[in-house]
């Protein structure tokens, strides 16, 4: 967080296992914790 100035940061790690369902639903668990925690 400090490095780019925000409270908080998440990160992915992709593989060729993923698919799009993966990483549709990461994105959509973010979208919610942007919501709820603003």
């Amino acid at each position: 967080g400090q490095r780019f100035g925000v409270a908080a940061t998440s990160r992915a790690s992709f593989a060729v296992h993923n698919t799009r369902a993966d990483v549709d639903a990461f994105v959509d668990g973010l979208n919610d914790v942007r919501k709820i925690f603003g």
